[in-house]
């Protein structure tokens, strides 16, 4: 039986409310990967509690089964948002 890989996603630069159906669609799928998920945020230029929202909600659900998904490359953008919205110790920055 083989381990499930481990599955890198970038997200896109805007991640605010106006593209969050789109982004939603496509942590639906992620949601179902069964390996470990690293999202790149590398290129991620704005947020806003929507985009948050979706990125919180990803790794919850991940998590209720067991799967593990860790934020990478995280710009200040980024992790200033996240500790503005206390959610620090809920998601994994690497």
């Amino acid at each position: 039986m083989s381990t499930p890989k481990r599955k890198t996603h970038t997200l896109t630069a805007n991640f605010t409310k106006q593209g969050a159906e789109k982004i939603h669609t496509t942590f639906l799928q992620l949601v179902e990967h069964d390996g470990e998920l690293y999202l790149n945020a590398s290129k991620v230029s704005l947020i806003d509690a929507a985009g948050l929202q979706l990125i919180y909600a990803l790794v919850r659900d991940r998590k209720l089964t067991g799967k593990k998904t860790t934020l990478a490359k995280c710009p200040p953008i980024v992790t200033s948002t996240i500790e503005t919205f206390g959610l620090s110790a809920e998601l994994s920055v690497a």
